[in-house]
């Protein structure tokens, strides 16, 4: 994997073989400026202001400082076996899922936010709406056919092949 800083000045992309560490480079020069020893990674992605990159393992969720490499937070256990993470607008919440549940992560803090339940099947992605000034809404989908929608504290609604559905607030 790799991505782009929201401001275009670095890349980081992962490496999986050999030595299994991530690398920053400036876009400009070419030189990279960071290796992140983020181990056999699936995915990695900056935060909203470039300056913390997010990457994820079978295990574990890491957040890293992009200028330094240092490790800020590990997140460990259930609910972080993933292929994908997001991040919310802010870069203060990151969703990953395990099966048919997303979790939500303090991104600062490692705390489990919210365990979004409800779909009857494998959750197959989800991102959050791109609002700037908070993130309030994320959509998920899964391979029970259905979209949620879904606030910081509340399932709002559900899309399925029979239409949107009311729904019930989450545990």
């Amino acid at each position: 994997g790799m991505s782009f800083s929201p401001d275009g000045k670095f890349i980081a992309a992962l490496f999986t073989f050999g030595e299994r560490k991530s690398r920053i480079w400036d876009v400009k020069t070419g030189e990279i400026t960071t290796t992140l020893d983020s181990g056999l990674a699936n995915g990695i992605l900056f935060s909203p202001k470039s300056s913390k990159v997010v990457t994820w393992t079978r295990d574990s969720i890491s957040v890293w400082l992009a200028a330094t490499g240092q490790c800020l937070q590990r997140i460990e256990g259930r609910g972080v076996i993933s292929h994908r993470c997001v991040l919310s607008s802010t870069g203060d919440v990151i969703v990953s899922n395990s099966d048919e549940v997303c979790y939500m992560w303090d991104a600062n803090t490692g705390r489990c936010i919210s365990v979004l339940k409800g779909h009857r099947g494998h959750v197959t992605d989800f991102a959050f709406s791109p609002a700037q000034s908070s993130a309030t809404t994320l959509v998920t989908t899964s391979n029970d056919s259905t979209c949620r929608i879904w606030d910081i504290g509340f399932r709002l609604e559900e899309w399925g092949k029979e239409g949107k559905r009311d729904c019930f607030p989450v545990d």
